[in-house]
């Protein structure tokens, strides 16, 4: 196969002085035979690899003496390389659809805004009486578990979102006496444990910083808290416990931030203040993730 010599020039498009010649070698593929010797000759060659372009290749090709030169000009553009645009990778539906968040709470309860009342006691003498309150029972610190499942079918709004709590405390208050019915003072109560159930209905708007979602939601609910209060009288001694429940109707709103820890999983701190049949501030600290769809 035939060797020959190219001499490539690189016509820039802002000035043509500025165009660079550059000897190289070249591989000739094929000879055409024009068939009159006075036309040029069509050859076939494999281009040197080069920048993308329209610059022009000039081949000069020589053929075996006494033949002479035949010189052929072909404007050879190397073609711009055409990307298939990748599509873009579709976000992490963790905010969109369905999530869960679990977590657990502390919170400081205001006792006597339940009006706690003494309902059908075995020691009838209590019947209709008010709870006593001494402290640390006044405003007792409860905590517990939090569940919650919802939806955010817009990137900031969360709606609906519907959790259940389930906790109490046991700080065991100070023997205080009673003030129901006749001889209410030989009498005396103590609180010694609660339970608390609560459903609760959200929703609210969250802001995407990136790793960092702020939020603040307002909720409504209703929480049953079950109180046990042990009885004693100064002749006949200890009397056994009475439980105490009521049914509360509670309305709030909560603010928080979750930090992003996974692609769909975050850290949520939430501060929580309540108000109506029931009055109580806390905290939730707790995880939330997206609910993988199918």
């Amino acid at each position: 196969m035939a060797r020959w010599i190219a001499v490539l020039s690189v016509l820039f498009s802002l000035s043509p002085a500025l165009a660079m010649a550059q000897e190289v070698d070249v591989e000739v593929v094929s000879v055409g035979d024009g068939g009159d010797p006075t036309e040029p000759r069509i050859l076939t060659v494999r281009q040197p690899a080069r920048e993308p372009g329209p610059e022009e290749l000039t081949i000069i090709y020589r053929e075996p003496e006494p033949e002479p030169d035949v010189i052929v000009v072909h404007p050879m553009p190397v073609p711009h390389p055409v990307y298939d645009p990748e599509p873009e990778p579709e976000a992490e539906r963790e905010d969109g659809i369905a999530w869960m968040r679990w977590g657990i709470f502390v919170e400081e309860l205001s006792l006597s805004s339940l009006g706690l009342t003494f309902e059908s006691p075995e020691v009838n003498v209590l019947d209709g009486g008010a709870v006593p309150l001494a402290e640390p029972w006044a405003s007792p610190i409860v905590g517990g578990f939090h569940f919650g499942s919802g939806a955010r079918p817009l990137p900031w709004l969360r709606l609906p979102e519907i959790s259940l709590s389930i906790g109490g405390g046991s700080p065991d208050g100070a023997w205080v006496p009673t003030t129901a019915g006749e001889g209410a003072g030989e009498f005396e109560a103590r609180l010694t444990s609660m339970l608390l159930l609560r459903a609760e209905l959200a929703g609210g708007v969250e802001l995407d910083l990136g790793p960092v979602r702020p939020f603040a939601m307002g909720r409504v609910g209703v929480a049953g808290y079950f109180v046990d209060a042990d009885i004693r009288h100064a002749d006949l001694g200890d009397l056994g416990t009475e439980t105490l429940s009521t049914a509360a109707f509670e309305t709030g709103f909560d603010v928080g931030v979750a930090l992003r820890i996974h692609d769909n999983l975050h850290v949520t701190a939430t501060w929580r203040e309540t108000f109506g049949d029931s009055r109580w501030r806390g905290g939730l600290i707790g995880l939330s993730g997206g609910i993988p769809s199918d």
